[in-house]
């Protein structure tokens, strides 16, 4: 029996829209629509690393660190600070242009995605573009904006297919002279999306394989994607390594996996992620993260499964067209780099994320909207052998049917992705929804209290800090702020081993020194007091005033030499410090009085 391949064939979604200007002005409405929750949200986690104390952002000098010194940011994606800088300089720290920023630049990839399905002469293209704006996974990456990096990629990455299916005269009409120019454009949109977000490395695998679905792999052509295979490699090995080092500072023990671990993580992520997309039910912005068992039967569940389901695709081929084994060839491959083979730094707080997958819902929503438009459009209209206008009007009303069908199926992902965008309003709404899902997180509870505690709600941070240290006992934020907490309060021996406690898991964080320095000063314990200012300055020398604090406790405890060579220091850089001064003056007349 011959099937009609899934794909190919012309644009028969019933969301089409004439003119492109229309067509991008409808996603932008639909998107600031459901987003609107989030816009109306402030800075969240990372945003302040990314953006509210990010020094780089204040004047044009910080240009030069972003783009030419990988480390000085916590990611090197220099042309996402690069918006977060001009941004600034536009509107300050104001969130609501952020957040309007990573809408447009989403509604944007929506309408690109439609042009590359356009293209590639997929039915159900505005289907698959109203779905992929209005699926709620995607909602971490847009109402967060430090997830610019997926939006703005996202864009350069769709600009760069574009540019090389002109290339590749897809649509038969290209002049030699035009094809080097959007080849040109292709690599410059490349290197965009690259230094967006470094998951688009997968890019010129993805077009491979869109070539060999159009019979359009030939030696020349493979050869021109050989740039984009190199400058890929080079930039994702960039991003493993400082991902891996200091900048990064993921948890080394996160990956330390057998190989079989690794296949049966992958595994396990891979249908995470394609159930993500088709079930959207629950959606948490960090997940629980489970155990991993590499028996055989979990072998053959999760790695081997996803394998026989690609193999049975792309044995059906000649059945149903090569558009679906590309689609989930697609899926899976530009989802590689997250399945748990490399070192990510959001691993240590689950192995799978939302975010994570956003580029490679692309092509899963466009199988899946092409499936629903050819079953839709196939359907069997009622016979009748009533007059031509009778009929005329049953045929009428089988197409109301078929037009209504995707509003039934968008509107309700409108409504999740609403409530979705409505959980980034609030760093308190953002955890505590993380926790009503998933109250084993322990880096939700810890942030939480450090939330509470910037309100001076003590009593609240310190149940979120101790259901952190009992989930995860080696959490030295935690740790410290909660002997923060109970040495304000005056309990001073309580406090103690939590402060201890942090200095021993993170030695080299100034905070922790600082909290037990202040709380032993405050017991009177002035020898060790001195001890811990000591560690305080030896992690931060330049610093004057910890120094002047440190020359204080000297005196206290009459180590006359060592504080007049601490506040001689001090004096020299900066010769009118107030505190400084006062302590030489006491200094003087204190070791007058001393025989």
């Amino acid at each position: 029996m011959n099937v009609q391949p899934i794909m190919p064939g012309r644009d028969e979604s019933c969301l089409r829209i004439s003119r492109p200007h229309l067509q991008f002005v409808a996603l932008v409405l639909i998107s600031l629509i459901a987003y609107l929750p989030a816009l109306r949200g402030d800075f969240l986690w990372d945003d302040d690393q990314y953006i509210v104390h990010n020094i780089y952002l204040r004047d044009v000098s910080g240009l030069i660190p972003i783009w030419f010194s990988p480390g000085s940011t916590p990611q090197y994606y220099p042309l996402t600070f690069t918006t977060f800088w001009i941004e600034y300089q536009l509107f300050g720290l104001a969130p609501l242009a952020f957040h309007v920023t990573n809408v447009l630049l989403h509604a944007f990839t929506g309408f690109l995605f439609a042009k590359v399905l356009s293209r590639l002469r997929v039915p159900g293209v505005w289907l698959a573009a109203v779905l992929f704006v209005l699926h709620p996974v995607h909602a971490e990456s847009v109402a967060w904006i430090t997830e610019r990096k997926n939006v703005l990629s996202a864009v350069f990455y769709l600009a760069s297919m574009l540019c090389l299916m002109r290339f590749y005269d897809f649509d038969g009409d290209e002049r030699p002279a035009n094809r080097a120019f959007f080849y040109s454009l292709a690599l410059l949109a490349f290197v965009g999306a690259l230094f967006s977000k470094t998951v688009t490395c997968t890019l010129p695998a993805a077009f491979l394989l869109l070539l060999w679905w159009k019979q359009r792999v030939y030696a020349r052509g493979v050869l021109a994607l050989v740039p984009f295979f190199v400058l890929g490699v080079a930039m994702g090995l960039l991003t493993a390594q400082l991902e891996a080092g200091p900048v990064g500072a993921a948890d080394v023990s996160v990956l330390d996996l057998s190989i079989a671990q690794r296949l049966v993580l992958a595994g396990q992520a891979y249908w995470f992620y394609v159930a993500n997309v088709l079930l959207p039910f629950e959606y948490v912005f960090i997940y629980p993260r489970w155990e991993i068992f590499a028996s055989p039967t979990n072998l053959l569940i999760y790695p081997a499964t996803a394998c026989v389901s690609l193999l049975a695709l792309f044995f059906l081929r000649h059945r149903v067209g090569k558009g679906p084994v590309v689609a989930v060839l697609i899926f899976a491959g530009t989802l590689f780099p997250t399945l748990g083979f490399f070192r990510v730094y959001f691993m240590q707080f689950s192995w799978v994320a939302d975010h994570f997958q956003y580029h490679a819902n692309m092509a899963l929503i466009a199988l899946a909207a092409a499936l629903i438009t050819r079953l839709f459009s196939s359907w069997p209209r009622r016979k009748t052998s009533l007059n031509s206008s009778t009929a005329s009007e049953s045929s009428r009303s089988g197409n109301i049917g078929i037009a209504f069908f995707p509003f039934v199926l968008v509107l309700p992902l409108g409504m999740m992705t609403w409530k979705q965008a409505g959980n980034y309003s609030s760093l308190e709404r953002l955890w505590l929804s993380v926790l009503d899902k998933n109250p084993t997180a322990w880096i939700a509870h810890n942030n939480l209290g450090l939330h509470y505690k910037q309100q001076s709600r003590w009593d609240e941070a310190e149940l979120c800090y101790r259901e952190a240290l009992r989930i995860k006992d080696d959490i030295p934020e935690a740790a410290s702020n909660l002997g923060a907490i109970l040495a304000q309060r005056g309990e001073f021996e309580e406090a103690l081993p939590y402060l201890w406690r942090a200095i021993r898991l993170a030695p080299e964080h100034i905070n922790y020194h600082t909290n037990l320095a202040a709380t032993l000063a405050r017991m009177g314990r002035d020898d060790e007091a001195v001890e811990a200012y000591r560690e305080v300055v030896r992690l931060q020398p330049e610093s004057v005033d910890f120094r002047t604090v440190l020359a204080g406790m000297m005196i206290k405890v009459q180590r006359w030499n060592e504080a007049y060579e601490n506040l001689e220091r001090v004096l020299q850089n900066v010769p009118d410090h107030p505190g400084a001064n006062a302590l030489m003056a006491e200094l003087r007349r204190k070791s007058r009085e001393v025989p």
